[in-house]
């Protein structure tokens, strides 16, 4: 007996083609088995095409997509220095809530505002390593608007936490390198 679906020869009684998985009835079983599909053609690029310089348009269209290679670099570099730098800085926000706390500093929120630095640059960090082979600009605007919004928060809401300046002068290069590679090409 054979599968209908996809033409494996399948065992007497079976319930499922061990194959495909689509079910077999007793009126869907086939003595013989079927012609294989056929796979999808290939366009053939033909040497005359290579030998001439002249592109196809297919192949313009994956050089098109291909990343620069700062692009890739400062994503994957600035990706894993903001992952790095994100532990660092939410352990300096505990540190400067509790001096807060010490100190009773109503009205202080740098240490709030480290923590959210810190909550943003890790998504931005994963965005810019998961984007660094993709040209579209998706990728770089998400990254532009995390580090944008964390360099904002970092340098809106200093206070005793004085490093949340160095870390929001980080986001902020960050994000502007995204929005220059938005205007690349």
């Amino acid at each position: 007996m054979f599968c209908t679906h996809c033409g494996t020869q399948v065992q007497d009684g079976a319930k499922f083609c061990n194959n495909c998985g689509a079910p077999i009835s007793a009126n869907t079983i086939q003595q013989q088995p079927q012609s294989a599909p056929v796979p999808p053609q290939r366009k053939i690029i033909y040497q005359e095409e290579l030998s001439s310089g002249r592109q196809t348009a297919e192949q313009q269209a994956a050089s098109a997509r291909v990343p620069s290679k700062f692009d890739q670099t400062w994503r994957l570099v600035s990706g894993i220095i903001s992952l790095c730098l994100s532990a660092f800085v939410l352990f300096q926000s505990c540190a400067a809530g509790i001096v807060t706390a010490i100190d009773k500093a109503e009205g202080d929120l740098s240490a709030s505002a480290g923590l959210f630095v810190a909550l943003l640059m890790i998504p931005g960090g994963i965005v810019s390593i998961a984007t660094r082979h993709s040209s579209g600009k998706g990728g770089s605007i998400a990254i532009a608007v995390l580090f944008a919004l964390a360099a904002l928060i970092g340098f809106s809401f200093q206070g005793v936490y004085k490093d949340l300046i160095v870390w929001a002068a980080w986001c902020a290069v960050c994000a502007g390198i995204a929005v220059f590679s938005l205007f690349e090409k």
